[in-house]
């Protein structure tokens, strides 16, 4: 099997959740990422959630066909994990937030920075979103979804007019959330 049908039944099996291919991906590419955690002033732990957090970026890319690299899997994962420890390391406010590298192999590229950037910022929305009143969240959650004022006022039982201010008022509320956000404002330096 060569490189590229390798790359690509891993990124299959993780598009389709394959317990097999994940725990093969966990065995053969967590000892690297572990590796490079522990060298870099983070724990296992620590190690284990960029690792989850990495796959997870990873199969909702793939899931939206929007994963696409023109390097070894080994690599991706590594500069995926690499970046996302050195985000939380400035979280932190390392001194520095400078990092060895334990592999030599990885091509860091800027819009791994950028996937990572946005799949953050996602996770920041939908945490507040999901902190709205119930009400709040169906309002936005149909908006969001491209539903019309007049559909979402039938599915409330409100009148158009007062769906259109609850709308504004729900999004003026996840707006504050998320710009009180310590990450959300990190992330807005990216």
């Amino acid at each position: 099997m060569n490189q590229k049908q390798s790359t690509d039944q891993l990124l299959e099996g993780i598009r389709q959740r394959n317990r097999r291919v994940l725990r093969l991906i966990y065995e053969d590419y967590f000892p690297m990422v572990n590796k490079l955690i522990l060298h870099n002033r983070g724990t296992e732990e620590d190690a284990q959630d960029i690792f989850q957090d990495a796959l997870s970026m990873m199969y909702e890319k793939v899931s939206q066909d929007q994963l696409h690299f023109n390097c070894a899997f080994k690599t991706y994962l590594y500069a995926v994990c690499r970046n996302m420890w050195l985000m939380v390391l400035r979280k932190k406010k390392t001194e520095g937030a400078m990092m060895k590298d334990t592999e030599n192999d990885g091509v860091l590229d800027n819009s791994l920075i950028q996937d990572m950037t946005y799949a953050r910022r996602k996770q920041v929305f939908k945490t507040h979103l999901e902190n709205l009143g119930e009400d709040c969240q169906r309002v936005l959650k149909m908006f969001f979804a491209g539903n019309s004022l007049k559909y979402i006022a039938g599915q409330m039982g409100f009148t158009e007019a007062y769906a259109k201010k609850r709308k504004f008022v729900c999004q003026q509320k996840l707006i504050a959330a998320i710009e009180q956000d310590v990450l959300f404002r990190e992330l807005a330096e990216y």
